[in-house]
């Protein structure tokens, strides 16, 4: 898949919204529904970020970038459900010993979020850092600190 300049610029455009509109969300109390938006963000950032000479390679998009979106929207929906059903009140259940909302962000979305980059990342070194990049971008660095 490739991703130009121009798309480029576009996600840092859709971040610098994005954020503008998460702090607002928080000032009018309605972030717990920014945080879906919140999710996207983070997709194009890591899209953008896992971009090689102008490409994104179709399993790093597949996975881990799909994947950890849809553990990510299912751990908010689980958070967000859970907080507006109980609201302040106390549950009337427990997962692992802790609120359902609770184990949505903790066991879901930082386990199994954190699990699926990492193994991901890891399963498919070779399509976002390659020892070719890694030494175009030595190059390009040691060109940057020789002009200077």
């Amino acid at each position: 898949m490739t991703v130009s300049d121009k798309a480029s610029d576009g996600i840092a455009i859709f971040q610098a919204i994005g954020w503008i509109g998460a702090v607002a969300a928080c000032m009018l109390d309605f972030a717990w529904a920014w945080m879906f938006v919140v999710g996207f963000m983070a997709f194009t950032l890591c899209l953008n970020g896992c971009r090689s000479y102008g490409r994104v390679n179709k399993k790093l998009l597949i996975y881990p970038l799909l994947i950890w979106l849809i553990v990510y929207l299912i751990s908010v929906a689980g958070m967000v459900y859970y907080h507006l059903h109980f609201g302040d009140s106390a549950p009337t259940f427990y997962i692992l010993g802790q609120h359902p909302s609770g184990f949505f962000m903790h066991v879901v979305y930082w386990i199994g979020g954190i699990l699926t980059i990492s193994v991901g990342l890891a399963v498919n070194s070779q399509y976002w850092c390659s020892e070719k990049q890694w030494d175009d971008f030595v190059k390009l660095i040691g060109k940057g600190a020789e002009a200077a």
